[in-house]
């Protein structure tokens, strides 16, 4: 079988799973084998539909997979965000729920359904950009709007982790026990990554207002290996469940004429 043949097969698998989960008997499968080239960075990115023949609803499903060549190192990120899928935030929306929360902090995407087997692990959620979400151009820095915004809601994820940890401990804590803390085993590739944008952070700090900030940027770019190995290694009282993987390709935004929402 010739790789198109195969992915073509793959994907129909998971549509297939898709409509399982969907509880859909009389269904039409279209897989789109184009990869979309930086869409992911570890994963491959496909999208594919699954259409009810029995009240022509359709289903816009958006795929992540893990390229077989990387699954030994990356299968973790899977098991991580399957993980955070099927039972983190799932608790934190009750734990919001039950206090009746007027502002829900829910902004993920429905998760569909999702597998760490070996060479086939992936994660199906449900494509929004048909909801005219889309992705901030890669090739540009972000403005101070986009950052934030960013780091607001990353403000109400952490307060939310806080709060769930504080008053239900026992349960917070056991549904992170199948999590990885897989960036602490590569750091080399990791800090590769990460010592060009700090240089560049620094070249535009380099100014008598923002002299405290460049000394503090300037120690992170002078002591990376030992700031990164810290970072992964904390376990302090402002332990928290976080994003893990602050780059622009993981978030989408939704504009309106005046501002835009993630």
């Amino acid at each position: 079988m010739d790789e198109q043949k195969k992915l073509k097969q793959e994907l129909l698998e998971i549509l297939t799973e898709v409509a399982k989960v969907k509880k859909i008997k009389d269904f039409e499968l279209i897989p789109n084998v184009n990869l979309n080239y930086g869409d992911g960075f570890v994963s491959h990115f496909y999208t594919g539909q699954v259409k009810n023949r029995e009240n022509d609803e359709t289903f816009e499903v958006a795929i992540k997979k893990c390229p077989a060549n990387r699954s030994e190192i990356m299968g973790s990120l899977f098991n991580n965000e399957i993980i955070f899928y099927e039972s983190i935030f799932p608790m934190m929306r009750d734990f919001q729920l039950k206090r009746n929360i007027v502002e829900v902090v829910d902004n993920v995407p429905g998760y569909i359904c999702g597998s760490t087997e070996p060479n086939k692990a992936y994660v199906a959620m449900d494509n929004v950009k048909h909801l005219r979400y889309v992705l901030y151009d890669k090739t540009k820095f972000f403005n101070e709007e986009h950052l934030t915004s960013i780091f607001k809601l990353y403000g109400k994820f952490h307060a939310l982790s806080f709060a769930l940890e504080k008053s239900e401990p026992v349960a917070a804590k056991d549904i992170q026990k199948g999590l990885f803390n897989t960036f602490s085993n590569i750091p080399d590739q990791v800090l590769h990554q990460l010592k060009e944008p700090f240089e560049i952070a620094v070249a535009n700090l380099e100014s008598e207002d923002r002299q405290n900030i460049f000394e503090k940027v300037s120690y992170v770019l002078d002591n990376m290996k030992e700031v990164y190995s810290k970072c992964c290694s904390y376990s302090g009282k402002y332990s928290c469940i976080i994003h893990g993987d602050c780059w622009s390709n993981n978030m989408l935004f939704k504009y309106n004429v005046s501002t835009f929402v993630m």
